[in-house]
């Protein structure tokens, strides 16, 4: 009994506990919100109470808000939202952009903090690569590549495989393979030193799985290539080719060479835009296999009439897109080729209609292309339209500037009146010409200045004064009637006429429709004024109504909100409720770093429905300004100077070359004086109305040169801006500055560097393009530099003498010893006639100079000789002595050190390069070790002189020697009549023919013609007389010429 009440004693404590506990594990759900809403459940009592009974609950994540939510027992919830968080959560991935990585977040995929921190170098990988040669830095944190790209710098030795040869880039982690060649097998060794271990087999045939394959647009096909020899035996290490034959309508990839079953494979890709047949030819050892690669559409189109051609003024074409797809697809069309001829109705639908917009007697053709996009998948077909409708009198003239209907063109001497007049009496004697009505008179390409709908009727002498104004490279065309007299049935006649006039010079003004000008970065609002006018050019009656902007290049159109929807925002001149106003739009450039240009693709729309006109925007990013051009006229005139726009061109791109596409548009005329081209028919003086309409080129000959301007005044100081354009791209902007008397001489400073005790060679080059008033310069009279000594031709002084800029490359300035620091060599360069055109000095940065002179060994060059006598393996009497005496002066050659010259050794590429270089006025650091020529390689290797693939240290052939001289200097090939007999090498032939003779040869001892001996090595003692050649050549035929072109 005792027992019994014990037990139920614990039971009740038990309870109690149990119910205890349980307001606390109930509290641990939220309470239902008051006034919830509750919805659905299976209850039907209307009496019925609704608890929560269960309770679940989806987190809020930076993502998407979470979801409290209760149950009743009937089945009834109710739902209460959590926030969206505010915080992100950073796992260990990131997000780079500009040089900075964020950590990336675990659940949305975005920043998780917008502290960012910049890449920093890993240590492995350091480096990857990012295109042939170059490599970038890795950043260790983020695993991104960063910064600029840097060189790649190749290992001294060869890795290969059965078929190839590379050198590898030597930088921790990127590995790249370099100057990668097939093996040369000519000897049996190749260069980089495999030798071929089996003789080739003859290819016997080439095999392609598939050969024969059809794919829809977008999709790929791997190609499987098997080649066999002639027995039919699997062939490796064979390289394949391919070569696409016809079609556009796929692209194939590359082939590595065949493995050891024979076989190898590439790609082929359709074309997502294009349809049809696309055949490729594979070969390997001289056979070859046909690949034929057909891509279908499911888009065709269809055209009524079905020869899609327009012959009359009211014809038109109907196009029709054939799509089996969903009904739901949608329809664009786009359209290209000669626009300005058609026009269309609406372009969002299946079946477009096509009209002929003007007339032409030559085909005009027009490329239409609907894209049909169905779900995710877009399918492309094209469908050529053509116009030609035809009129009794078609004449033409080629012009490349402004021009008068009086004149002759570019082609003739006969007036527009004069070939109108020809092709009426070719119709009829009978007919007599007596005046000329054009029905059109602007074009895209150009326009009939003081043509108007009022004014457009013309005879002989009116006609003649009718100037054409060209807008852009292109064939303007105007339709017109001429009027003629029946003198056999006394009335009157009209004849329909079209006249053709093609403007040949891209150099004329291809400008936007609106332009802006800016600084590099520089967001531009456009204004709605430039948009109002471009309206008006076309319209007569109505106003602007709205803009809509279709697409832009190298940046993006924004409103102030948000960057526009392309072909849907309408943007209007006067705004409504809700309407977005044209004047809050602006262009934001991609880049704040580098000139470009920007351009944005719109159409105006005006208040009558069809009055419609498409566009351009284009802004130019510049770089920084040039320095002033500037001229001194003599006797009141001064003709310009292309070398000095070029000159400009390299100051404010840092370029070393200008461009020969390179032109200027002059953005006014001088206010003292006026600017003449003197190219035409006649004289034109350029005005502000015409001012931009031409753009004007270095070049040498044609039409629209800067060398056929002239400037005339004697009013003092005159200035004209400018704009240098470089392939359609603005590239910077300038002034020209005109004086009427003489100008203050310039000061001209020249930069050189002297390192660890070597000379430095000074070069004409570097003096004019330091200043073009170098140019003028005859002589040039140096001061004594305090820290070091100048030296004309290696031993006499060249400070205190007058000096011809031609000579500049026998200076050299050799540092005092120990001597750190900036020297200064003070000058003055005076022009023929005595009269100072430049002053100023030569700074000379000297790094690494030891307190006592030294003289590097081995076979590094230079090797320290400064007289020819302080060779030891030189005897007085050596034939050679005199020519290696004049080479030693001048600093050509230093020998291989310890005092030998080596006179029997042979010379190698490196050798001949800085002789052959340096005796004709060019200059480059030397450097260390077994590269010790690397810079005069890369020098002529940017010339287009010699391969990069050359190596410095391996002997040079007389071939290779008369080759790499003639191109040097400037001397052409000669392909017949070689003096030699044995040798044809048209560049040795070249070196005989020329005054001095550089190559002559040795007597041939079987008698008959000279012997070249290009398979006996060129001798040290030997290539004393061939430079000597080659320096005095250089001097004979480049006095008044100076290097570089300059």
């Amino acid at each position: 009994m005792k027992s019994l009440k014990r037990r139920l004693l614990s039971l009740f404590l038990a309870m109690v506990m149990v119910l205890s506990l349980a307001p606390g594990a109930l509290a641990e759900n939220p309470e239902v919100p008051s006034g919830a809403q509750w919805n659905g459940g299976s209850s039907s009592d209307s009496s019925h109470q609704h608890t929560a009974q269960n309770y679940s609950e989806k987190k809020a994540t930076c993502k998407e808000a979470g979801l409290k939510t209760w149950t009743c027992s009937c089945g009834a919830t109710t739902t209460e939202e959590i926030k969206k968080l505010t915080t992100h959560t950073a796992g260990t991935e990131y997000i780079t952009e500009s040089g900075k990585h964020y950590p990336k977040c675990t659940v949305c995929n975005e920043k998780a903090s917008e502290n960012g921190t910049n890449c920093a170098l890993g240590t492995s990988p350091r480096y990857q690569k990012v295109s042939d040669g170059k490599h970038k830095a890795v950043c260790g944190t983020c695993g991104t590549v960063f910064g600029d790209e840097i060189n790649c710098i190749a290992s001294a030795n060869w890795q290969s495989d059965n078929a190839h040869h590379w050198r590898v880039c030597t930088t921790t982690g990127c590995g790249a393979q370099l100057e990668k060649a097939l093996h040369d097998w000519t000897s049996g060794t190749c260069t980089c030193g495999k030798t071929q271990t089996t003789t080739p087999s003859t290819v016997g045939s080439v095999l392609l799985s598939p050969s024969d394959i059809t794919k829809n647009q977008g999709e790929k096909a791997t190609i499987t290539v098997t080649v066999k020899d002639s027995n039919g035996a699997a062939m490796s290490g064979q390289v394949v080719t391919i070569i696409k034959k016809s079609g556009d309508s796929a692209t194939a990839g590359t082939a590595a060479a065949t493995n050891a079953q024979g076989t190898t494979s590439f790609e082929v890709t359709a074309s997502t835009t294009k349809a049809g047949t696309t055949t490729f030819e594979v070969t390997a050892g001289g056979k070859a296999a046909t690949l034929t690669f057909k891509v279908n559409s499911p888009v065709t189109i269809s055209a009524n009439p079905t020869d899609a051609h327009i012959d009359d003024i009211n014809d038109y074409v109907k196009l029709t897109a054939n799509y089996s797809g969903s009904s739901s697809a949608s329809y664009r069309w786009s359209f290209s080729g000669a626009e300005e001829y058609f026009s269309c109705t609406d372009e969002k639908k299946a079946e477009i209609t096509i009209f002929a917009e003007d007339i032409s007697s030559t085909t005009k053709t027009l490329t239409a292309t609907v894209t049909v996009t169905d779900g995710e998948n877009s399918y492309i077909a094209s469908k050529n339209v053509t116009l030609k409708i035809d009129t009794q009198i078609n004449i033409s003239a080629t012009v490349s500037d402004n021009y008068y209907l009086g004149d002759g063109d570019n082609k003739t001497n006969d007036s527009i009146w004069d070939k109108i007049e020809e092709r009426v009496n070719k119709l009829d004697r009978a007919y007599d010409l007596k005046a000329v009505e054009f029905d059109t008179y602007t074009s895209k390409y150009g326009e009939l200045s003081g043509v108007t709908s009022k004014n457009n009727k013309f005879d002989e002498d009116k006609l003649a004064d009718i100037e054409f104004i060209p807008e852009e490279k292109g064939d303007a065309e105007f339709r017109f009637t001429a009027h003629v007299y029946d003198t056999q049935a006394r009335r009157d006649k009209e004849l329909s006429g079209m006249l053709t006039i093609t403007v040949t010079d891209t150099t004329s003004s291809s400008s936007g429709d609106i332009t802006y000008m800016a600084e590099l970065g520089e967001d531009v609002y456009f204004e709605v004024s430039d948009f109002e006018d471009y309206f008006d050019d076309k319209f007569s009656s109505g106003s602007l109504d709205y803009v809509i902007f279709e697409s832009a290049s190298n940046g993006k159109v924004k409103d102030g909100r948000s960057t526009v929807d392309y072909e849907n925002d309408k943007y209007y001149v006067d705004p409504g409720k809700n309407q977005d106003d044209l004047a809050d739009v602006y262009f934001a450039p991609n880049s704040s770093k580098k000139a470009m240009t920007g351009t944005v693709k719109f159409t105006v729309y005006g208040t009558k429905s069809s009055q419609k006109r498409a566009g351009t925007i284009t802004i130019y990013y510049l770089n920084d300004n040039a320095s002033d051009i500037t001229y001194n006229t003599v006797n009141g005139k001064v003709t310009l100077d292309p070398k000095d726009f070029e000159a400009a061109y390299k100051e404010a791109t840092s370029s070393k070359t200008a461009p020969s596409n390179l032109v200027i548009e002059f953005q006014n005329v001088p206010t003292n004086g006026t600017l003449t081209y003197t190219g035409g028919s006649r004289d034109k003086d350029l005005t502000k109305s015409t001012v931009k309409g031409t753009r004007y080129t270095t070049k040498s000959s044609g039409s629209n040169r800067l060398a056929q301007l002239t400037y005339s005044g004697t009013k003092g100081k005159d200035t004209i801006d400018y704009i240098a354009y470089s392939g359609g791209t603005a590239q910077f902007s300038g002034r020209v500055v005109f004086n009427g008397t003489a100008a203050v001489p310039q000061d001209v400073v020249v930069y050189y560097a002297s390192t660890a005790g070597q000379p430095a060679r000074f070069s004409q080059n570097d003096f004019t393009t330091a200043n073009s008033a170098m140019s003028k310069a005859a002589k040039i009279r140096f001061v004594t530099p305090a820290n070091g000594t100048l030296y004309l031709n290696g031993s006499t002084t060249a400070a205190g003498i007058d000096i011809a800029p031609a000579l500049l490359y026998s200076v050299t300035y050799q540092p005092k010893a120990g001597f750190n620091g900036t020297d200064k060599v003070v000058f003055a360069a005076y022009d023929a006639s005595n009269n100072l055109v430049a002053n100023g000095s030569v700074n000379i940065t000297v790094a690494g100079n030891p307190t006592t002179s030294t003289t590097p060994g081995g076979t590094t060059n230079p090797g320290g000789v400064t007289d020819v006598s302080q060779f030891t393996d030189v005897s007085g009497n050596a034939w050679y002595r005199a020519n290696l005496a004049t080479l030693v002066s001048k600093g050509v050659i230093s020998g291989r050190g310890d005092g030998k010259f080596d006179p029997k050794g042979t010379v190698t590429y490196g050798e001949a390069l800085k002789m052959v270089l340096e005796s004709c006025g060019y200059t480059a650091a030397v450097g260390t070790g077994s590269q010790w020529a690397i810079n005069y390689k890369n020098l002529a290797v940017s010339k287009g002189w010699i391969s990069s693939s050359i190596d410095l240290n391996a002997a040079i052939s007389r071939n290779a020697t008369a080759e790499l001289a003639a191109k040097v200097l400037g001397v052409a090939p000669v392909t017949s009549g070689s003096p030699f007999g044995d040798e044809a090498n048209a560049y040795a032939v070249a070196l005989y023919y020329t005054t001095p003779q550089i190559f002559v040869g040795t007597t041939n001892p079987n008698g008959g013609k000279p012997l070249f001996e290009n398979s006996k090595p060129l001798l040290r003692e030997q290539v004393c007389a061939v430079i000597c050649r080659v320096s005095d050549y250089h001097t004979q035929h480049t006095t008044n010429v100076m290097p570089d072109g300059v």
